[in-house]
């Protein structure tokens, strides 16, 4: 199984790290009498990071962990390893993943797909279904998605989340976008969870708004990565498929650097904000009361 243990290497990190494996953290209610010993790995090289090494914690007690390259993290305790995301560090800014991960927003918030969520399934309408070239870039965006994403599994008509793809021009939001050739639409309430995801092409005509098939599949690939959560990088970040400008339609795949921050996304701990630097994680937030549909993405 591809997924987290070849991508993270979950057998090395402890479960309790992992955002799909930290449903028992609501039950501690205060520290454990009895200090454990504290190891705070690099997420990017899944190494010690040097600086924070011999540190012992009490479960449940609260850690605020600080080093050069990384976003300072101020956390409970809940296991033997803790992971500390690259800011600065020379590959990945904190920049990109302010705007990507955390929506640029101050404090921003993670959207994903619910923690039980392991497969996403594409499911295109007959628009598409009667068209093989665009069924073709379909599936090589499932494959794409599939071979990039270190957290979820990728395929067509499948029994995961579902995602659907439609051809519709008289869609309102291309009235509000008159110049979008694709709207990406997800429904989450305020604990940022994705409850529903779907994807709506103006049309499949190539002399319109798709100029090649390649066009479109690299507009699959980054309109599915919107509806499970990641936002659009900015003309300061470096480039890649989540560019909010036509510069995406460059890439075949999501970047090293895009893969990381995938991967990012899928593994803060649930409640995880960013606020001035710092990721706060205050536990599981609250379930909203209302989850509503916001178009996430216009292009």
């Amino acid at each position: 199984m591809r997924r987290r243990e070849a991508l993270v290497g979950i057998g090395t990190l402890g479960a309790a790290t992992f955002a799909g494996c930290t449903h028992g953290r609501s039950d501690i209610t205060g520290p454990s009498s009895e200090p454990q010993p504290v190891t705070v790995l690099s997420g990017r090289t899944e190494m010690p990071v040097p600086s924070l090494g011999g540190q012992t914690a009490r479960l449940g007690e609260s850690l605020y962990l600080q080093a050069p390259g990384f976003f300072t993290l101020n956390t409970a305790f809940v296991g033997t390893s803790v992971l500390l995301w690259p800011a600065d560090d020379g590959f990945l800014s904190s920049h990109h993943t302010r705007s990507v991960v955390y929506n640029g927003a101050d404090p921003g918030r993670l959207y994903r797909l619910p923690p039980s969520v392991v497969a996403v399934s594409l499911h295109p309408d007959e628009g598409i279904r009667a068209i093989s070239w665009a069924m073709d870039a379909v599936q090589k965006a499932a494959e794409t998605l599939a071979t990039s994403h270190a957290a979820l599994e990728f395929d067509i008509d499948g029994a995961g989340f579902l995602i659907a793809l439609q051809v519709n021009l008289a869609d309102p939001g291309f009235a509000n976008n008159p110049g979008a050739a694709g709207l990406a639409y997800t429904k989450s309430g305020d604990d940022g969870v994705i409850t529903g995801a779907r994807i709506v092409f103006r049309t499949l005509q190539l002399a319109g708004f798709w100029y090649t098939a390649e066009n479109f599949r690299c507009a699959v690939v980054h309109e599915v990565l919107h509806a499970t959560g990641l936002q659009h990088s900015t003309p300061e970040d470096p480039p890649g498929i989540m560019a909010g400008t036509a510069v995406s339609y460059q890439f075949s795949a999501p970047t090293e650097r895009e893969r990381l921050i995938m991967k990012m996304q899928y593994e803060r701990l649930p409640g995880t904000k960013l606020a001035g630097m710092v990721e706060s994680d205050p536990g599981v937030s609250a379930k909203s009361s209302k989850a509503e549909w916001h178009l996430v993405c216009a292009r």
